[in-house]
């Protein structure tokens, strides 16, 4: 089961932070999928 919150961070801030339960999922997509996140901001 997939799970999404969407929590506002602050008052002043206009994107929500997302919070996602993915349960058992691929250590090495997940992974890299972070590292092309963060490669990209």
């Amino acid at each position: 089961m997939h799970r999404e919150v969407t929590v506002p961070v602050s008052t002043t801030q206009t994107s929500p932070f997302v919070i996602r339960q993915l349960g058992l999922v691929d250590y090495e997509s997940t992974f890299a999928a972070m590292q092309a996140f963060t490669a990209a901001r």
